[in-house]
């Protein structure tokens, strides 16, 4: 049997492209790998949250793929309620920027603001914060010469609850296959009718094939676009809460605390009441085979020496929960997406280096776009890495 597209990961960007894919075309065949069985914590798509910002201050496209994928978010949580939340987002941060975030050219509250107000999206430019953020961030220290943006209409989205909704909505499609704890081993594109995918267990045969792998792609592809793809280790806290502190959903919006100088850590309203999930970004370089999942004291000490001052309400004396998670990520924090250069089959759907996941409905909108042949309002913006560099792959068979 030879199937009509072949997706490779089932981390969230390779379910939602599934999902977008059988949408739009629902009697044509769909063949879905993963290496284990999806939701898992050993790649990216696994934590219980991940922040949903409509302006982002990385960027004028991914802002523009926010406000798509804002529609989408909301009308798939209202078919599989707990999806997605509305929580409403602030970020804080020095008024006068000492340096940049996530590649923005300016302070990232400035550049978040600047792209809000040139797309209109709804939100408040808070400079008086002492006086404004005490209603918004109470368990914060707010200094005088800092500012907060506040955005309403930000949110949470659930990984695992968002994972597990996209699997049953595939299950229930007679003409897709999920392969799950069934590895991919090897690409043939020789045969010039179709793409073969080896397992262990036997081949596939596919006119489309979509590589969606995640920390996984550096591995499978060859030099020189190995070693452009860059793989970091990040660890995720969810520290005690003080019983006389609430940072539930009706309290506290995720938020954004930059501290200048390059160094911030982010959160979450809380899942459970008891807990705060908090986390900063590392640039600690790994691999799926070779990550380090433990958690040091020292890297605790250091995570709350970062908040500890400016956040109160949290218990730093019990241990926290923590959780491993990797980042896949290409120069200048861009996405991965398009075709393999020489490829008239391949498509790479990977590196969201960090910021991928909120953006996923709009994502898997622009490869199916791609596959199916048709322009979009990003067909020009998320050109691959590959692309970009004027690489020409050449090689048709290689392992993974």
């Amino acid at each position: 049997m030879k199937y009509d597209i072949a997706i490779v990961g089932a981390g969230i960007m390779g379910l939602w492209t599934a999902y977008t894919y059988a949408k739009r075309h629902p009697s044509k065949t769909l063949i879905l790998f993963d290496k284990y069985t999806p939701p898992h914590d050993l790649g990216s798509s696994h934590g219980e949250s991940r922040m949903f910002r409509l302006a982002n201050g990385e960027g004028d496209a991914i802002s523009r793929l926010g406000l798509n994928a804002k529609k989408q978010w909301l009308a798939f949580d209202k078919n599989h309620p707990g999806t997605f939340k509305q929580t409403g987002v602030a970020i804080i941060g020095p008024k006068i920027a000492t340096s940049s975030l996530h590649d923005s050219k300016e302070g990232f509250v400035q550049a978040t603001q600047k792209v809000a107000a040139s797309y209109n999206i709804d939100h408040q430019y808070l400079t008086d914060p002492k006086k404004q953020a005490a209603k918004l961030l109470p368990p914060f220290n707010i200094e005088s010469d800092e500012a907060i943006y506040y955005e309403p209409g930000g949110g949470v989205v659930h990984p695992e609850k968002c994972m597990n909704a996209l699997i049953k909505e595939l299950k229930q499609c007679d003409n897709i296959s999920l392969r799950f704890n069934e590895p991919a081993e090897s690409i043939d594109e020789t045969d010039p009718t179709s793409v073969v995918i080896s397992t262990k267990a036997k081949q596939y045969r596919a006119d489309e094939l979509v590589l969606s792998m995640g920390p996984w792609l550096p591995k499978a592809l060859p030099e020189p676009y190995k070693s452009q793809i860059i793989v970091t280790r990040q660890v995720l806290y969810w520290f005690t809460i003080e019983s006389d502190y609430s940072f539930d959903y009706q309290n506290i919006p995720a938020f954004v605390c930059d501290l200048g100088h390059g160094k911030f850590f982010y959160g979450f309203p809380s899942q459970d009441g008891k807990t705060l999930k908090i986390a900063t970004e590392s640039n600690v370089q790994t691999s799926p085979e070779t990550v380090d999942r433990t958690v040091s004291q020292t890297e605790i000490n250091d995570m709350i020496s970062l908040f500890e001052n400016k956040l109160s309400g949290i218990d730093t004396k019990t241990k926290p929960r923590v959780k491993t998670c990797l980042y896949t990520s290409a120069p200048n924090s861009d996405f991965v997406i398009g075709r393999l250069p020489q490829s008239k089959r391949i498509t790479l759907l990977s590196a969201c280096s960090g910021h991928g996941f909120k953006h996923a409905p709009a994502i898997a909108a622009v490869v199916c776009d791609r596959i199916d042949g048709c322009d979009s309002e990003f067909s020009k913006d998320f050109l691959t890495l590959l692309e970009l560099k004027g690489q020409v792959f050449t090689s048709h068979n290689w392992r993974l």
